[in-house]
């Protein structure tokens, strides 16, 4: 008789808000909601983060405004919308009629005109909370402005949260020096959580007509690239605040999200990843982090949140030891793809011996741990101590 299992409840708690699966669609994905709903169920999102809102209409910045780059993707849209008021009565009415928690990101070019957009949408009907924009790089006003200082970004949150009742997530630029300061700052200031990271400042030149591919000249990192950054600063901030984290930026696949949920993330928002390859990817999503619940033994996603911290060792107190590689000759194949990597990018501390097995000189061996890298077969190659 086979034991009965119950698969995982993917339902997450951040903060007071409660979602269906951890899965969320960031900012500028989905534009409004609407224009989606004939191509993917709106209901099996964790939740929809509408295109950022303005007080007054906005044109945005004259294209073109997206290249691709390798590992993801560069755009300077600058913030285009219809607007708060004709977001309220034209747009969210029909996102009244799914089961789906609706959050209105916001901008403003000063603290009054978040203050106003706040408010606004604070009486809306639909709205479950708002997404604190104050880290776009694409616009000369406002945005990155407040988020690159920690008081300001404090004031514009202080000053929000005067107006409405309705959570209050912000959404930090990595364009900082210290991206925990900021995070600290508007924790004290009455944030209920934060979001992270938002796009990283980049260009692209045309080497043909050597001129910038954008006519904004520079526009926001996306995608695959900046997945590692994502992750460094998810982990730095989760140690040192309080309030849930959303994780957004490079999550492509569902393993992904896992490890952004694993240094401290509550949910993760996708985005450039759906622009590549549609909408049939969430169904891809949620289907594999299902499944690596099940295969871990996990009731829910909550139980992964956090579980690689206590793993993180600080720099100040990693030890010291010198190591060199050892190659376990039972276990290589002497495919002698550790030597020319040794020869072409390490410090040439591996031989070729006449049976083809490569051999380490322990006195030219750094431990950079290429070879490791490199190597086709799990446990052929490790790192061990000198002497």
């Amino acid at each position: 008789m086979h034991e009965l299992t119950l698969k995982p409840q993917m339902g997450v708690d951040v903060g007071p808000l409660h979602f269906k699966n951890p899965l969320l669609t960031a900012s500028g994905t989905f534009g409004y909601g609407a224009e989606y709903a004939p191509f993917v169920d709106l209901n099996q999102l964790g939740a929809l983060i509408v295109k950022g809102l303005s007080l007054l209409p906005r044109a945005g910045n004259p294209p073109p405004r997206i290249m691709e780059t390798t590992g993801g993707m560069l755009n300077a849209i600058g913030l285009e919308n219809v607007g708060v008021k004709a977001f309220i009565a034209e747009k969210l009415p029909f996102l009244r009629d799914f089961d789906v928690p609706v959050i209105a990101n916001i901008f403003g070019e000063t603290v009054a005109e978040y203050q106003q957009v706040a408010a606004l949408l604070d009486r809306a009907e639909g709205v479950c909370a708002l997404e604190l924009n104050i880290s776009c790089p694409n616009v000369k006003k406002g945005g990155v402005a407040f988020g690159a200082d920690s008081d300001l970004a404090a004031e514009v949150t202080r000053k929000v949260k005067e107006v409405t009742a309705l959570p209050l997530i912000v959404k930090l630029t990595p364009n900082v020096t210290d991206i925990a300061l900021i995070a600290e700052a508007v924790e004290a200031a009455g944030a209920d959580a934060l979001s992270l990271i938002n796009t990283i400042t980049g260009m692209s030149v045309d080497a043909e007509r050597r001129t910038p591919h954008l006519k904004n000249i520079t526009g926001g990192l996306s995608g695959p690239a900046i997945k590692p950054i994502t992750l460094r600063a998810i982990a730095e901030i989760a140690r040192n605040v309080d309030i849930p984290i959303l994780g957004t930026g490079g999550a492509s696949i569902w393993s992904d999200a896992v490890e952004f949920m694993a240094v401290g993330a509550g949910v993760v928002e996708f985005c450039t990843v759906v622009m590549h390859y549609g909408f049939r990817v969430i169904d891809d999503l949620k289907s594999g982090m299902s499944h690596y619940l099940d295969d871990m033994g996990f009731s829910s996603p909550g139980n992964i949140v956090g579980k690689a911290l206590p793993n993180i060792i600080m720099h100040d107190d990693l030890p010291r030891t010198k190591v060199r590689s050892h190659i376990d000759e039972k276990l290589c194949i002497a495919c002698n793809i550790c030597y020319v990597a040794c020869r072409d990018g390490g410090h040439m501390a591996i031989d070729q011996r006449p049976n083809r097995i490569p051999h380490v000189d322990w006195d030219r061996c750094v431990g950079c741990g290429l070879c490791q890298h490199v190597c086709p077969v799990d446990g052929c190659i490790s790192m061990q101590m000198d002497g």
